[in-house]
């Protein structure tokens, strides 16, 4: 025997699995550079300034720099920022630990035009470049600078409002390393010029809103200035001095310098360029570029002798303290800390700290010390370990490996003892365990070697199919799936539960403000539906609720109008949210989405919110509103109780017209023994409404604070309890003394809208024979009317309530309530609360209690869970049923756990972040495509895999039948039956290649069929395609089609000598028919036998087989 005919496809194995490892690592790593090599600004030390690092290279302590939509390289603490209104802020610490940010310096006007003052603007324009991009008023390169490049470089344009500060424009292009001149017109139309020739390089709509007032450019690099109409502004001599530091302005368009403004009505133009000559750069107007004002604050900071001590990192992101002193600071220093009452060493909260990965928004810049890098980072210590997930039809194949070699093993030790019995090894000298060595040799083609590299080559065609089915691309984001990992593949048709978040999954997570009721004396009347609908918008007609709340606030006569009108100034009031925009063109932003459609349904009364500013020198907060009839409400936030899962509710304390007030949000059952009188009569009756509709409820309410001395000492306890040891205990105690007796204003109702297509895609999961759960954070009666519209819950389904459960005893007796309550129901389901899992779960006999139970139902829905209790239900599911696959399905970070705990994850690219898909195995944009990605891709990907695994162990093991019989003819000699090189051929281009292109692109019924016939789906999850009687059935119609393929041509023309010419002939007969035998059978399973590349790649076996023997 040849040696090369085995170590040469060995070798071709460990290459292939090499090469795979090596471009699976290399993605990886590209992901991990693609975070790890990202530039930040940190501050050299010897330098004295500000270079760009490399996100790895940060360490503890550096002082960093971060400017707007940026990302933090590390978790830091914020020492200075941009914001307020034109200007700067630094922090300070009070002595009753309060930290405050203290404003520092501020910009003025530089310019403003026409007959009002304008708002300061500031244009920042980056490039990743050190080369000059300028312009004298004619468009050529004055003398001083010079272009030292040609070519695209990144330039990222931004328009910065001062006042207040807000990022209005955002541009990132690339553009020419050249003049580059930009003109933005006030119907929002940006158009970007070659300041040399005149040739448009860029015409952008970049937004709708008018800028039509004086804009001064204050940056370190950068610098610019514009007029936005005709003639000289009314300050032109402080413009003037301008020049001093390198700007030099026009009157009436006449050119004065490097810059060159122009005078046409409507629109600005401006020549933007790059500052190369540090001494060049100064302060306008007592505003200093943010890379001057960095670098003098880590100088000053090191002065002073900063002293920061923090905590030992933990996992929780709102478990960040410590404390901060200056070491050496200076008399002037310490008389300023004298005044502001401050003490030392003074405890930092963690709302001075921001965790990396966080994106800088709404502020131009943030100076920052890095806190924790690395592994001490938030984000890595809330990162889960990865579980490896292993497909079962890999387990079942790697068994099948391991009987093939048990039963090798069997066999070369009954040739080998054969052969010492019969005497053979006193004939050729070869000892019992060289003899068994040889047969191991001769029949290791009974482990297909080549099994694993086609194994893996049809997963990633088969995942290759699911990136490019346009079935599954989003109408809206144009994205379609992605398989993140194909060694899953078939797993998606073996399902046999499938456990669903329901927010953002189910729903489309855009909250639409639909009801409310407001109080008013001991009634409450719904305004009536906000919602707008289509018909509404073509009769253009307001919806019933916003035209009834403008009617009730446009007459102070109507008797509703001052409840009305407070519910509503609650409600644009008690928020986080952010304003952009000016005029009808206000945007709304807030971390929550209730609170957004919050302050719209607000807006659309006539109650706006109109900006947020903080009042220099404390953390108070000026909110202004704008009422009907042009009335403003300017209400001071003095404090903040922000919501949490343990609370569900937040509260604001403001100061209104000298009267203090405490307003407060949250959920019913929360807010109902916090008011002076029980939530009941027309409001209780429309809280259940609400509920009903599946509608998303809050009770809105207030107090007034009459004792002004209470509300101040109060305020000092609150700000005490923000930076004590146990913070969350105190700050919830210290709340609980204004936080009560609260009355009712009304009651809101946001309506979280279906995906589409989810009722019809839940209706065939479940035709399916699939078990559907729903886990989700909601309130039970919220929960079940969503599944009712999801059709999860029929209106004839008889439901069993498992909720407020308080110990395991009780869980236990509702278990069986439940079990005679769905005793004969045919069609039955299961509502679980949180107090009932947690109960359970660590119960021994209530754990498969539960499971039987939920066996015995249809459906099931889990509300007021958590992210690990979700995860814990699905083991418990994994437990009791070893041989089922689950499948769980979300779109937030509070979905990871879930998914990751599956068999099978989905990773829905929703609004709560990428956390989801991050840890998926399977990425889609819409609830929807999961029936496709079940009932096509993971049917056909089952049957295809099944066949190809039987098809394999029958394809080799008929091979291997030859040299069984052989072996016995010569009475156990170690020769072999087949020319070695047929051996290789046969594995691999011969009968191998085939069968990774039949079951690869073989299709049984087209995809419309699979998806209006759930009933297909069926033979995965009973494993009809891959068992042990079909597995067995194949080995033996192996062993009967290679016995006949070896002995007909053996026994009828050929020898049993192998120095004779008859053997080797009746051998390569015999090879051939097995060749015959082996494609027929793969003809004979394939789907479509008469397909094109089935009958072709079949053709292609037999020219391979006939080249071969040429």
């Amino acid at each position: 025997m040849m040696w090369s005919s085995t170590v040469v496809p060995f070798i071709g194995v460990l290459l292939w699995t090499a090469f795979k490892d090596l471009y699976e690592d290399r993605r990886r790593k590209k992901d991990d550079d693609a975070e790890n090599l990202r530039m930040c600004w940190r501050y050299d030390t010897k330098g004295k300034r500000f270079e760009q690092v490399r996100w790895m290279d940060v360490r503890v302590g550096d002082i960093l720099l971060n400017f707007a939509d940026e990302a933090f390289a590390a978790d830091v603490l914020l020492v200075r920022a941009a914001g307020g209104q034109a200007g700067d802020f630094f922090i300070t610490c009070a002595k009753d630990g309060e930290v405050n940010l203290v404003r520092t310096e501020t910009c003025e006007r530089v310019g403003t035009y026409g007959d009002k003052g304008g708002a300061v603007y500031a244009v920042d324009v980056t490039m990743d470049s050190t080369y000059v991009v300028t312009a004298n008023a004619d468009g050529s390169l004055p003398d001083k600078f010079k272009s030292q490049s040609e070519g695209l470089v990144p330039n990222r344009i931004m328009i910065w409002q001062f006042d207040p500060v807000k990022r209005i424009l955002s541009i990132d292009e690339q553009l020419p390393m050249k003049a580059t001149k930009v003109s933005i017109f006030e119907e929002g139309t940006v158009i970007i010029w070659d300041a040399e020739d005149g040739r448009q390089l860029k015409l952008i709509q970049a937004h709708q809103m008018a800028i039509t007032r004086s804009m001064n450019f204050t940056e370190d690099r950068m610098m610019m200035a514009t007029c936005s109409k005709a003639g000289a502004p009314q300050n032109s001599a402080e413009l003037r001095r301008a020049t001093d530091v390198g700007v030099a302005c026009s009157d009436g368009g006449e050119s004065s310098g490097d810059v060159a403004v122009s005078g046409a009505s409507g629109a600005f133009e401006a020549l933007l360029w790059h500052m190369v000559f540090e001494e060049e750069i100064g302060s306008v107007k007592g505003h200093i570029g943010p890379l001057k004002l960095a670098v003098m604050t880590a100088q000053h900071l090191q002065a002073e002798g900063l002293q920061v001590e923090l905590q030992a990192p933990k996992p929780v992101l709102t478990d960040m303290e410590g404390s901060v002193k200056l070491a050496s600071a200076s008399p002037k220093t310490e008389a300023k800390l004298t005044e502001l009452q401050v003490s030392s060493p003074c405890k930092l909260s963690y709302e001075l700290f921001v965790p990396r990965g966080c994106v800088l928004r709404n502020t131009l810049y943030v100076i920052s010390i890095a806190a924790f890098c690395g592994p001490q980072t938030k984000t890595r210590l809330n990162a889960a370990e990865a579980v490896g997930k292993v497909s079962n039809m890999q387990v079942y194949l790697n068994r099948g490996v391991q009987g093939l070699v048990i039963a090798l093993i069997l066999w070369c030790i009954y040739c080998a003892t054969s052969a010492e019995i019969q005497g053979v090894s006193v004939a050729d000298g070869r000892n019992w365990f060289l003899r068994f060595l040889f047969y191991w040799i001769i029949l290791y083609q009974i482990i297909p070697i080549s099994l694993y590299v086609f194994f893996e080559i049809v997963k990633l065609v088969l995942g290759f199919q699911i990136n490019r089915d346009p079935q599954m691309v989003d109408p809206r984001s144009k994205l379609g799936a992605t398989a993140r990992t194909a060694d899953l593949v078939e797993e998606m048709g073996q399902v046999n539960f499938v456990f669903s978040d329901k927010t953002g999954t189910l729903t489309e997570n855009e909250m639409v403000f639909a009801h409310c009721c407001v109080c008013h004396d001991a009634d409450a009347r719904d305004l009536g539906d906000f919602r707008q609908t289509a018909k509404l918008v073509e009769k253009a007609e307001e919806p019933p609720g916003v035209a009834e709340g403008k009617l009730i606030l446009s007459s102070t006569q109507d008797p509703r109008h001052a409840e009305v009108l407070w519910f509503f100034v609650n409600l644009a009031t008690n928020h986080s949210v952010q304003v952009e925009g000016e005029g009808t063109n206000k945007k709304f932003e807030g971390s929550s989405a209730d609170e957004v459609a919050f302050v719209e349904a607000a807006k659309d009364v006539g109650v706006t919110f109109v900006s947020r500013t903080r009042i220099p020198g404390t953390s108070s907060t000026e909110v202004v509103l704008k009422g009907p009839g042009s009335k403003d409400f300017t209400f001071t936030i003095l404090c903040e109780i922000p919501f949490s899962s343990d609370r569900k509710r937040m509260s604001v304390i403001v100061k209104h017209e000298g009267e203090y007030w405490c307003l407060c949000k949250g959920a019913d059952n929360i807010m109902g023994p916090l008011c002076d009188r029980p939530l009941g009569g027309s409001l209780g009756a429309s809280l259940t409404q609400y509920s009903k509709l599946g509608l998303r409820t809050l009770v809105i309410a207030s107090k007034k604070m009459d004792d002004q001395e209470f509300v101040e000492d109060w305020l000092v306890r609150w700000k005490e309890a923000t930076v004590s040891e146990d913070r969350e205990a105190e700050m919830a105690r210290v709340a609980s003394e204004v936080e009560h007796s609260l009355k009712a204003a009304g009651v809101t109702a946001i309506e979280d809208k279906l995906q589409d297509g989810v009722p019809e895609a839940i209706t065939s999961i479940k035709a399916a024979g699939i078990r559907f759960w729903v886990l989700t954070g909601d309130k039970t009666e919220t929960a079940v009317e969503i599944a009712k519209a999801c059709k999860l819950f029929s209106d004839s389904m008889t439901l069993a309530y498992l909720v407020n459960c308080s110990n395991e005893s009780q869980a236990l007796q509702l278990i069986e309530d439940a079990k005679t309550t769905l005793d004969g129901k045919p069609d039955g389901g299961l509502v679980l609360d949180g107090t009932f899992v947690q109960q359970i779960l660590t119960s021994k006999d209530g754990r498969p209690m539960l499971y039987e139970l939920a066996m015995a139902s249809k459906s099931c829905v889990c509300c007021r869970l958590s992210p690990q209790q979700k995860r814990r239900l699905v083991e418990l599911v994994k437990d009791m049923n070893r041989t089922g696959i689950t499948l769980a399905i979300g779109d937030g970070a509070n979905d990871v756990p879930m998914i990751q705990g599956a068999h099978v994850g989905i990773g829905i690219r929703g609004k709560e972040g990428n956390q989801a898909v991050q840890a998926s195995d399977v990425a889609v944009s819409q609830f929807r495509f999961l029936v496709p990605l079940l009932f096509c891709h993971g049917r056909r990907a089952y049957r295809r895999v099944a066949t190809f695994i039987c098809y394999m162990f029958y394809k080799h093991t008929v091979l291997a039948i030859g040299d069984i019989f052989f072996a016995h003819q010569i009475t156990f000699h170690a020769k072999i039956a087949y020319p070695e090189w047929l051996n290789s051929a046969y594995a691999s281009v011969i009968c191998g290649l085939p069968v990774v292109i039949v079951v690869s692109l073989d299709y049984d019924i087209p995809d419309k069929v699979a998806l209006s016939r759930p009933d297909l789906y069926v033979e995965g999850p009973r494993r009809m395609r891959f068992n042990a009687p079909i597995l067995i059935a194949w080995m033996l119609s192996a062993l009967y089609h290679g016995g006949v393929a070896w002995l007909v041509p053996n026994l009828t023309a050929g020898t049993v000598d192998t120095e004779e010419d008859e053997f080797w002939y009746a051998s390569c007969v015999s090879f051939i028919l097995c060749v015959v035998f082996v494609n027929f059978r793969l003809w004979m399973v394939a789907e479509s036998p008469f397909r094109k590349e089935t009958v072709l790649i079949l053709l292609f076996s037999f020219l391979s087989l006939a080249v071969t023997f040429a």
